[in-house]
């Protein structure tokens, strides 16, 4: 039903983020861009696990952002076939 899984991806990170800590703003951006997010193959993405690696912060010429490639693990929702599960429909 849960899974943990490792996927990498590249987080571009703005200027006026620069003077924070990075491991908070990759973990914000990460969140920011996967949470409640639905992939084919992998599932409902949940939230951040935590992050294996970062690698060296890379700087475009055309682009003022950071750009890091990201390790981590993502907790992601994804249901067996022939699963069933029990919960209530709530109105709001």
């Amino acid at each position: 039903m849960f899974i943990v899984a490792t996927l990498d991806d590249t987080v571009s990170i703005a200027p006026h983020l620069f003077n924070e800590q990075l491991s908070t703003i990759v973990a914000e951006e990460l969140d920011r861009k996967l949470a409640n997010t639905i992939f084919q193959e992998l599932g409902l993405c949940i939230c951040l696990y935590d992050i294996l690696s970062m690698g060296d912060c890379i700087l475009l010429p055309s682009d003022a952002n950071f750009h890091i490639k990201v390790k981590f693990r993502y907790v992601v929702f994804r249901p067996n076939i022939d699963e069933i599960l029990v919960g209530k429909k709530r109105n709001e």
